[in-house]
């Protein structure tokens, strides 16, 4: 009875023996846990960088310009913004969520959220997760688009995506075929090379007439000259003068001395 009163105390010892040794374990990983992560919290091996790219920055101005009365937001997660419809799913519902986010989240001045925009880089984006926003921002009631860099969408569509405005009405233009296109242009060429043909030849004829002017008014002086001096040299020589109401240069006589 004595040697089993002797075991039973010695297992009651070791046992005590066993939790205090663990407790002391316990207390001390404790202690260097702490330390270790009051060490790594004096001295932070980060450094800042942007919250966009240059892509996304390009696309950031364009947002702000197309909402100028609305907030644009960068990178915010969708369970910011969203909730679960049943509250014991909303720990399920944020395990999946976690970490799902849009480039941009344009916000109404009352606060409430009316579209996102994701920004396509040179990678593309994962079609699963495109998906998944879609499906996730359509049950919500929230619009959602891709954004490319490179060719960005008309102001007033986007606009008429996350605000319902209406998009006014582009005119539509008939696309002529191509023969028509060819022949309309070589048509302009053409008229385009007759006018300046006519300019050309207008102008010539314009400085070979202002040459020629002064050589054809004196060449006709001289001619009148002669003709009338010829004359009067025939009626001296004969003696007699010119004959009554009648003159050899009717176009010098006034036009009362002409014969009727």
């Amino acid at each position: 009875m004595n040697q089993f009163n002797g075991y039973l105390w010695m297992a009651v010892f070791g046992t005590f023996g066993t939790v205090v040794v663990a407790a002391l374990l316990y207390a001390w990983l404790a202690r260097r846990a702490l330390h270790i992560q009051q060490s790594i919290f004096a001295n932070w091996p980060l450094s800042e960088r942007p919250l966009v790219n240059t892509e996304e920055c390009q696309v950031l101005h364009w947002m702000c310009k197309t909402f100028p009365m609305h907030q644009v937001n960068i990178k915010i997660p969708v369970t910011r913004f969203t909730q679960p419809l049943e509250r014991r799913q909303g720990e399920s519902l944020h395990k999946i969520l976690d970490g799902v986010y849009c480039t941009f989240t344009v916000c109404s001045p009352d606060g409430h959220v009316v579209g996102c925009a994701d920004v396509m880089g040179a990678n593309g984006l994962a079609s699963r997760n495109r998906q998944l926003k879609q499906a996730l921002l359509a049950k919500c009631g929230i619009a959602y688009c891709v954004l490319k860099p490179v060719s960005l969408p008309a102001q007033a569509a986007i606009r008429s995506d996350f605000l319902g405005e209406t998009v006014p009405a582009e005119p539509v233009f008939k696309i002529k075929p191509r023969e028509e296109r060819h022949r309309e242009l070589e048509e302009a060429l053409l008229a385009e090379a007759r006018l300046k043909l006519s300019t050309v030849l207008t102008r010539q004829r314009r400085i070979r007439d202002s040459e020629f002017a002064p050589l054809a008014a004196n060449s006709c002086s001289h001619a009148v000259a002669h003709a009338s001096q010829g004359s009067f040299e025939e009626v001296d020589a004969s003696g007699h003068g010119m004959l009554s109401g009648w003159q050899h240069n009717s176009f010098l006589a006034p036009l009362e001395s002409r014969p009727r």
